[in-house]
């Protein structure tokens, strides 16, 4: 069996993870750092179609929700967004939900977040919306 199409676009891509502000990888956005060293923030295709994002990154004083800037090739298509639940802790030790927000120019941000919350990444986004048939 030969699979074609959208079948191809599904299956699993075999790439390393890229870890935010490492070596040749995008930095953190001012006042964002990783939340420690067993939870790096990390991107990398998991299919064709899907970016999977991981890890937990700490709001150290950020006013701008901007967590990193994702490169071309892990961004969705022009005029969407992807978007991925995620929780958050905040310094008082209170859990809730949030949103990280991955916008065309790959403008990663999680809006809602203050100085001491941690958030915790791990989900993917298509790189194209479904369209109808």
């Amino acid at each position: 069996m030969t699979l074609t199409g959208a079948a191809v676009a599904l299956l699993p891509v075999t790439e390393a993870w890229h870890y935010i502000g490492t070596g040749g990888e995008p930095a953190f956005g001012t006042g964002w750092e990783n939340a420690g060293v067993m939870s790096l923030v990390a991107y990398r295709r998991a299919t064709a179609q899907e970016v999977r994002l991981y890890g937990a990154a700490l709001n150290n004083g950020a006013s701008d929700p901007a967590v990193t800037v994702l490169p071309d090739g892990y961004r969705p298509t022009a005029g969407t967004y992807g978007i991925v639940p995620v929780s958050v802790l905040d310094s008082m030790g209170t859990y809730r939900g949030g949103l990280a927000v991955v916008a065309d120019d790959g403008n990663l941000s999680v809006p809602g977040t203050t100085t001491g919350d941690t958030v915790f990444l791990n989900g993917m986004f298509p790189l194209e919306p479904p369209t109808a048939s």
